[in-house]
Formats: C-alpha cells, structure tokens, sequence
C-alpha cells in the first residue's frame, strides 16, 4: 500500500477528501513545524510538489536520494 509506504518515510501524512493526493512534512526545505504539511505526492503517479521550497519531482526516486 502507498500510503504506508508515504508515512513509513515521511512520517504520519494527510490524504485528501478525492483520495487524489497525499501531504507529508517535507524532508528538504524541514519548516519548523511538523505540523506544516506542505510537500504534496500524487498518489497515482507519485509525482510530488512542495509549496514552500518549491521542489517538484515526477517520482520519488530523486526526492528520496535527497534523503
């Protein structure tokens, strides 16, 4: 399941209400709140967008090798 997968790595997330996109804190630009979940990943295609640093990916692959 995704969404295990998400919050084994990027810790407990939020899915929204369409079940579209999944929000996680976000490991680069580290806000200084965890509660600010800004980094978005595209469920179905894992592509994901973080709206405070402004990182954009079109997999997972290179935001993990950032890890």
């Amino acid at each position: 399941d995704k969404i295990k997968f998400y919050d084994s790595v990027f810790g407990i997330g939020n899915l929204d209400r369409k079940e579209k996109n999944y929000y996680v804190w976000c490991p680069i630009c580290q806000p200084k709140t965890r509660e600010k979940r800004k980094l978005v990943i595209r469920v179905e295609d894992d592509a994901c967008h973080c709206w405070t640093c402004g990182f954009k990916a079109r997999s997972l692959v290179s935001l993990l090798y950032k890890l």
